[in-house]
């Protein structure tokens, strides 16, 4: 009964996303399946983080009884607006759904190998998350040791911002460790985990369906692995660190916002407002890609109300935050101190230039998306300020050149180059939706190839 209740909680942000998501019929099924997990998490942190503000009881009954009735909202709202959509698993024209055998056909060869690859990484990372203890330091002292207190004590309680990991960090990961262990009935180290790892097949879920719209399943499939397959995308699998929910929620506010300027959808809209609450729940720097976004929609003129539909919600989110740091207990002078740190140390700069560049080109972390990245980015430099580019590449390359400027500039961060995991982590951020893009013009050269290969079949035939 324990190993089935230690899967509850990434099942129930399934579910409770799916709430949402089924309706968004103007994105791709594959691809509402993986942004449903990361909606559910929203909703999770928010309702906990919620009864923690205003003083209610952490407890099983109080959570569960806040989260059925928000859910019982949200369909109420769902009926009385009429947002249209479609059945998830999608239905052809005449009503009938379409037969399980013509999908497996469609893949072919190549895409069933595929697909038994993401398969076998899935699994693996699966067991390794299932048998693995809590090995990393931080993962412990900065997430799972305040879900516990939160988890023990049934409240937010002052003293966790003073004495316990590192004070500002944002509550997103360990509410969802405290969901987990409610729903488990017990504090449960297996499910803590397990709701961490259910981001990396969503992860994966959202680039498939994001390629799918536009390639055959086979080249979709293939692009999405080139996604999910970096190394340390996969060790992180594995781990509840929230390096990779950030990398996540920065992905699907990318492709969400991609889809609104392409067709002005209010779906993708909406999407993307949420995954910036959830970016912005999750760690720090998941401000700075609200941010950056926002700017990114003001050169595409996009209306103003509309950027406020995008940004409202996660300023909302960080502006509370901001307001009730002090009153946990969090010194709200820590970022002012942070950035009176800064120094202008010209002989700074050859180092971090070579630990970003072994970093990004020399590390087996990556494969080779950021030579790749790098190639891409200078061949079709005017297009990336095309809506259809625009979101996937200016991020990457604005978070970079502002990370490499804070590793110049501030002593702490400075200090971290002697070794490189931390920034092997804040690099992993943007590489999922890098490797996105550049998957997108590998899918398109294979695409290409294999239409010609089918017309020259085609015209020896004749």
């Amino acid at each position: 009964m324990t190993s089935l209740t230690a899967f509850l909680g990434p099942a129930s942000l399934w579910g409770l996303g799916l709430l949402i998501t089924s309706r968004f019929s103007s994105f791709h099924p594959t691809a509402r399946l993986g942004m449903a997990y990361g909606i559910g998490a929203v909703w999770i942190m928010l309702v906990i983080g919620v009864m923690g503000l205003v003083g209610l009881p952490i407890s099983t009954p109080g959570v569960f009884l806040a989260v059925l009735a928000l859910a019982m909202v949200v369909w109420v709202v769902r009926l009385r607006v009429g947002v249209p959509g479609q059945p998830f698993l999608g239905w052809t024209e005449r009503g009938r759904r379409k037969g399980a055998a013509t999908r497996w056909v469609g893949l072919g060869m190549v895409g069933a190998l595929g697909l038994l690859v993401a398969t076998i990484i899935a699994a693996l990372t699966l067991f390794r998350m299932w048998i693995r203890p809590i090995t990393g330091w931080d993962v412990w002292a900065d997430y799972s040791i305040k879900a516990k207190i939160i988890y023990g004590t049934e409240t937010i309680p002052r003293f966790l911002f003073e004495y316990v990991g590192t004070p500002n960090y944002p509550l997103g990961g360990p509410l969802q460790q405290v969901w987990a262990a409610l729903v488990a009935g017990s504090w449960n180290e297996t499910a803590i985990k397990l709701i961490a790892w259910g981001y990396f097949p969503s992860l994966c879920l959202v680039a498939y369906g994001t390629l799918r719209r536009q390639f055959a399943s086979s080249v979709a499939l293939l692009g999405a692995l080139f996604v999910g397959a970096l190394p340390l995308v996969v060790q992180h699998s594995q781990e509840p660190y929230i390096n990779l929910p950030l990398a996540y929620f920065v992905l699907g506010q990318s492709v969400a916002l991609t889809h609104y300027v392409r067709g002005r959808s209010r779906q993708g809209l909406l999407a993307a407002a949420l995954f910036g609450v959830g970016a912005v729940l999750t760690r720090m720097e998941g401000t700075f890609f609200v941010i950056t976004n926002v700017i990114l929609l003001t050169y595409l003129k996009a209306p103003a109300k509309d950027r406020l539909v995008y940004l409202g919600p996660a300023a909302v989110v960080w502006g509370v935050w901001a307001v009730v740091r002090p009153r946990w207990g969090v010194d709200e002078t820590v970022l002012i101190s942070n950035l009176s740190t800064i120094s202008s140390s010209a002989d700074r700069v050859w180092p971090v230039a070579a630990a970003l560049g072994q970093a990004l080109f020399m590390s087996g972390n990556w494969m080779i998306v950021w030579p790749l990245f790098i190639v891409v980015f200078l061949m079709r430099f005017r297009s990336t300020f095309d809506a259809e580019n625009i979101f996937s590449s200016w991020p990457v390359v604005i978070y970079l050149c502002v990370l490499a400027w804070l590793f110049v500039t501030q002593e702490g961060m400075f200090s971290f180059l002697a070794g490189d995991a931390m920034l092997h982590r804040l690099i992993l951020h943007v590489a999922p939706l890098a490797a996105l893009w550049v998957a997108f013009f590998i899918c398109a050269g294979l695409s290409e190839r294999l239409a010609f290969r089918a017309v020259r079949e085609k015209s020896s035939d004749t």
